[in-house]
């Protein structure tokens, strides 16, 4: 079996960034961006790198070197770029990048640490990026701040304009805790609006093929 080497073997597990085919990337620890203010008591957070491999090429880019109280959330394609989250505790800041492998990465927006729900927060693609959290509620905050409920079972996937999609996983077929031979999973496509209304639902996971496309399966 033919094995391809990336130019600078590390050990760590390349994931596809979704919406693309040509990049994969890894991140070198896999603290969330909630749970780094916990080091703080122990002394801090030795930090993290993103590092993102050339499919084509197996050239390895590093935007940023490892920085003490850094690191850096799951990638996200559009319009021919990479954008990611990185978070800086050190500086009190969440930053969102655009990142074209080779180049510069551009600073999209900055937010204050203390202004963002650090659960789940992340970028979503859409018409544009965003930055937002979700828990009880679907976060946002960059380029425009709201607020939307979620119900548990409920994730974000895109977002267009002011229109949310959303997947919402089923479960059907439970006596209490117990699996019956009725038992049923599946996901659901749900889209709201920016007042939390649903628009639609329909059966269906919305997913991002390698070319960005949307399919409903």
């Amino acid at each position: 079996m033919k094995i391809w080497r990336a130019e600078d073997v590390r050990g760590l597990y390349y994931m596809p960034v979704p919406g693309q085919s040509r990049y994969g990337y890894a991140v070198s620890d896999t603290e969330d961006f909630d749970e780094v203010p916990a080091w703080a008591a122990r002394g801090g957070y030795q930090g993290a790198t993103i590092r993102f491999l050339d499919y084509e090429t197996g050239k390895v880019y590093v935007p940023f070197e490892k920085k003490r109280d850094v690191t850096y959330g799951r990638p996200v394609s559009q319009e021919g770029k990479l954008y990611f989250l990185q978070g800086d505790f050190g500086r009190g800041e969440v930053r969102l990048f655009a990142y074209l492998p080779g180049e510069e990465p551009e600073e999209a927006c900055v937010l204050a640490v203390s202004e963002v729900d650090l659960y789940n927060l992340q970028a979503v693609p859409g018409d544009v990026v965003r930055v937002v959290s979700q828990g009880k509620s679907l976060c946002g905050y960059w380029p425009e701040r709201f607020e939307v409920p979620l119900e548990p079972n409920e994730t974000v996937e895109f977002i267009e304009k002011d229109r949310i999609w959303l997947s919402a996983w089923v479960e059907e077929g439970l006596c209490g805790e117990q699996i019956t031979d009725k038992y049923r999973y599946y996901e659901t496509l749900v889209v709201k609006d920016y007042d939390g209304q649903v628009i639609f639902r329909e059966t269906g996971c919305l997913t991002f093929d390698p070319l960005g496309r949307l399919w409903l399966g």
